[in-house]
This record gives C-alpha cells, structure tokens and sequence, in this order.
C-alpha cells in the first residue's frame, strides 16, 4: 500500500530527473592589460650621455615649460594701460607747470666718459642677473644644456678626427691600399657619427627653446628691477647730460616738483637701458660715435668747399 507521503516523494525524484540542471552565465573574459616587464634594455644606463635622459624628459618639459597665450596681456589691455598712464603724465606735467631743460655746455666732451661708466655698470648687472638666473632656473634645463654641450663637443672632436684621416689619406707618402681601406671607412664612420651628433643637438636646441622664452621673461624681470635699485641708488644718466639748476637750486631754496618727476623718469630710463644689457649700451654707443662722424666730415666737406 502505497502511502500520500511516498508518493509525494516519488513525484518530486522523477521531476528532478527529468528538469535538465540549470546552467550559471559566467561573464565572458575581459581583457587585462598585462604588468609591464622590466628588462635591462629598459633600465637606463648610468654611463649614458646626458641626452639620454634629456631626450626623455622633452615631452614632459613641453607640456610644462610653454606659456599660452593666457599668460600674457592681450594688445588692448597694454593699449589702454600706456594710454592712461600717457594721459597722467600729461595732466600732471600740466598742472605742475614743467618747463624745458637744456644740455650741460660740456655735453659733447663728456659723452664717451658717460656712456664708458654706463657700461662698466651695466656689465655688473649682467653678472648680477647671470647669478640669479642660475639659482633661478631648474633640474630640466640644466639637463638640457648639458646634454647640447655634450653633443656640441662630440660634434667638434670627430670633426678634427675627419681631418686627421682626411691629411694621412692625402698626404705624401701616400698610404697602402689596406691602410687607405681602413680610413675611407673610418671617415663614413665617423660621418656618420657627426651626422648624428647634429641631429641630436638639434634635438636639444629644440627642446630649449621653450625654457630660453620662459628663462628671458625673467631675465627681464630681474634686470629691470635691479637696474632700477642701481638707478635708485645714486647712478644716473639724464642728471649727468642736463642742467638742472632751472628746477633744482639747493642754495636758492629752489626745489620745483618737476625735480621729482625728473628724478623718477631718471631712474626708470637709466634701469631700463641698464636691463638691457651691455649690447644695447654697445648700439647707443654706436649710434653717437657714427653720429660724430658723420658731423665731422660733413665739417670737413664744408671746410673744403671754402
């Protein structure tokens, strides 16, 4: 006799048997990025050139190192910037009441010695700005420089080793023919390596010309305000050219206000030709000596024609 409860049993065994198993979707296999393999042809090389380092660094140093043009001022902002300042100085040499000034008498003998002093000062403040520009500057530029030296000097010891060959090649007595073998492929070789030492310093010229903007704005920078310290000072160049006692009469109790501007427009024009270097001192030089020259043969044509 068959009870309800195995029957039960019964029924469940044969609908388990006859359901097929249920299968799990796994998900399918994604794709991994395998961990990079370190090699010794990876590891750089501590006796490696510089440009081994610096080559790598180009990228990143170029991305870092360029200004955008957000950085600077746009045309109308500079514009409307120097036509303000325009407009107060007009208005303040108006209210002021400022009057003209005239050469000292002795001005045409005393020039040379002015602009030999204004070079002499000017080429401290070179240093001064070399010396702060090399605190100043980074690990990348140092690397960069280093690297074009070393490819420049690389360049000029195969170049005197192509002309050594070169003269034994071409020279009396001539050599052997396995000798003349050998240097013709010393020199293609040696080419070659000029060649690439070429392009490799152009590569890091390239690379620098990004840090040679950056480190210029900064050289300015730094030679406009320490030309201005120096101009502040006590060294100036309009107070040693002009006569002052129209404005400035310490014994007459003669203190106009135009001194005062006098003396900041002193400052400012002598630290700005001092920023500029001893080159443009050189060129302003140059100007009044093709100046005196000029005059004094066109003295000597008139004298002639009399």
């Amino acid at each position: 006799m068959i009870t309800d409860s195995t029957s039960r049993s019964a029924f469940f065994m044969l609908t388990a048997a006859a359901t097929p198993p249920a299968t799990t979707m796994t998900p399918p296999p994604t794709a991994t990025t395998a961990p990079a393999i370190i090699t010794p042809d990876t590891i750089p090389s501590a006796t490696a050139p510089p440009a081994a380092t610096a080559s790598a660094q180009t990228v990143k140093s170029k991305k870092t190192v360029i200004l955008s043009s957000k950085d600077w001022p746009s045309d109308i902002k500079v514009f409307g910037i120097c036509a303000a300042l325009g407009a107060f100085i007009l208005w303040r040499a108006g209210i002021t009441g400022a009057v003209g000034l005239t050469f000292k008498p002795d001005l045409s003998s005393s020039i040379p010695a002015l602009l030999g002093s204004l070079l002499l000062v000017s080429l401290f403040v070179e240093r001064i700005i070399e010396v702060f520009v090399s605190v100043w500057s980074d690990r990348q530029t140092a690397v960069h420089e280093q690297s074009l030296d070393y490819w420049q000097a690389r360049q000029g010891r195969l170049e005197q080793e192509v002309l050594k060959l070169v003269a034994e090649r071409d020279g009396d007595p001539a050599p052997d023919a396995a000798r003349k073998s050998t240097i013709d492929a010393l020199l293609q070789l040696k080419r070659d390596l000029i060649e690439e030492a070429e392009t490799k310093a152009d590569e890091e010229e390239k690379a620098l010309l990004p840090f040679a903007a950056r480190t210029r704005k900064v050289t300015t920078w730094i030679g406009l305000v320490v030309g201005i310290f120096t101009s502040a000072v006590g060294f100036r160049f309009l107070a040693q050219i002009v006569d002052l006692t129209v404005i400035y009469k310490p014994a007459d109790k003669l203190v106009s206000k135009q001194f005062g501007w006098f003396v900041v427009a002193d400052i400012l024009l002598t630290g700005a030709v001092l920023a500029g270097g001893s080159k443009l001192v050189h060129e302003i030089f140059a100007v009044y000596e093709s100046f005196m020259q000029s005059t004094q043969k066109s003295l000597s044509d008139k004298s002639k024609t009399q």
